[in-house]
């Protein structure tokens, strides 16, 4: 807790700065002109119904009724569209009891994810209500992708229930016949079309085959690998009826080796980011205890661990911070890790009279232990990233009486490779 506390207070005044995150881009206003300038790129999980752009004289508001649209780079490409946008509740669990078939007139944003002017473009939205996909031959006015997901009540009434939930691809058999009306594009039957879901992902698959080499698709997911290096401080303590729960604590500077990959769903922001990481820690502990040996006299033990610990770690990462060139980031994981004990013994005193050796038992080390890392980092230039971490005590050994918990505190520096 009191790390936690250390961290948060030093988040606290990167996370009081205003999250812009301005990129070089432009907007088209209702007349045609278009004017170039910074667009604020956020995260954008539900789609703006306005966005912040500045063209050197402050930054201004724009809905999708005062710009026809708007871009930002490296690929945010964004179009306003005023027309007809279906009512029915599609995204299960949260569908309707009966097929709803009403619409409204709105205006909004659409993000172009596949770019073709001179054949099929398609436009993702997500709304409150649903995603939605839209089409546009020839950058004609896009037209809305049509899936119903409802549950069917036979006549007379009754209870609903998941047996009666129907599902009917009507975007299907749209895209079936606009294919049908260029066979110059190839030839199609309604079974070419009938795996698709209505989901991004095979709607561009199948766009891009009715458009063969011409359509360009727009993606935002991106990766990035690296490799790292650090130091780290370990703490062993010791808890239940053992000598060494109330000792003195040593530890001696280790190793710690990484390498991983980064994937976040947004290039241009990277605001959340999930790192899965494998590497190594090479830690050395003693912990002391002052025992009475066969002659009566007070003499000293140390329990001695030599840990070579190998982890794979997922963690989800948060920039708090972000500018050009400057990210602070702070996260937390979950490892699985292989333990390797070069040394797991007592050291010092000797043994009873009786020749017992109870002085000298060790403790049963596991194999395999979960750890809880979290940490707070800084990236300089997208390539270098410094960070401190802390992995929260977790217990390594195998007795259920006797407790022995391992933690440490680390400086990590990490190199992104691409």
């Amino acid at each position: 807790m009191k790390l936690y506390a250390f961290l948060l207070g030093i988040a606290l005044p990167f996370t009081a700065i205003a999250q812009s995150n301005y990129k070089d881009g432009y907007i088209v206003k209702n007349n045609g002109d278009t004017i170039r300038g910074k667009v604020d790129l956020q995260e954008w999980a539900i789609t703006p119904k306005t966005i912040h752009f500045n063209s050197g004289n402050g930054a201004e508001q724009y809905s999708p009724k005062t710009i026809k649209a708007f871009f930002a780079e490296p690929n945010y490409n964004y179009v306003s569209y005023t027309g007809s946008i279906s009512n029915n509740h599609n995204k299960f669990p949260d569908v309707d009891k009966l097929r709803d078939t009403t619409t409204h007139i709105d205006t909004i944003f659409l993000r172009k994810v596949v770019d073709a002017p001179d054949q099929l473009s398609l436009f993702a939205v997500n709304d409150a209500l649903k995603p939605r996909y839209f089409y546009s031959y020839k950058n004609e006015q896009p037209v809305e992708l049509i899936m119903y997901n409802y549950y069917y009540q036979p006549t007379g009434g009754g209870l609903v229930d998941e047996s009666m939930l129907r599902e009917e691809k009507f975007f299907v058999q749209q895209l079936f016949n606009i294919a049908r009306q260029h066979p110059e594009w190839g030839t199609f039957t309604i079974r070419d079309f009938q795996w698709l879901k209505y989901r991004q992902p095979d709607l561009e698959k199948m766009i891009y085959k009715l458009n063969g080499s011409k359509a360009k698709s727009v993606s935002t997911i991106g990766s990035r690998f690296y490799v790292g290096a650090g130091l780290l401080m370990p703490f062993t303590s010791f808890s239940g009826q053992t000598r060494f729960a109330s000792g003195n604590a040593d530890s001696k500077p280790g190793l710690k080796l990484a390498a991983g990959f980064d994937v976040f769903g947004n290039t241009s922001i990277q605001r959340l980011v999930f790192r899965a990481e494998l590497g190594a820690e090479f830690s050395s502990t003693s912990n002391s205890a002052d025992v009475i040996n066969s002659i009566d006299d007070k003499t000293t033990q140390y329990y001695q661990i030599k840990r070579n610990a190998f982890f794979i770690t997922p963690n989800l990462l948060f920039n708090f911070y972000s500018k050009p060139g400057l990210k602070v980031h702070a996260g937390a994981g979950l490892s699985l890790v292989y333990n390797k004990y070069s040394s797991n013994k007592i050291v010092g005193g000797e043994k009873l009279g009786d020749g017992s050796g109870f002085y000298y038992e060790t403790y049963d080390m596991g194999t395999l232990t979960i750890a809880l890392p979290v940490q707070l980092g800084i990236q300089f230039n997208n390539r270098f990233e410094g960070a401190i971490g802390y992995t929260m005590p977790a217990y390594i050994n195998t007795e259920a009486d006797y407790k022995v918990s391992a933690s440490s505190f680390n400086v990590t520096f990490r190199y992104f490779i691409n």
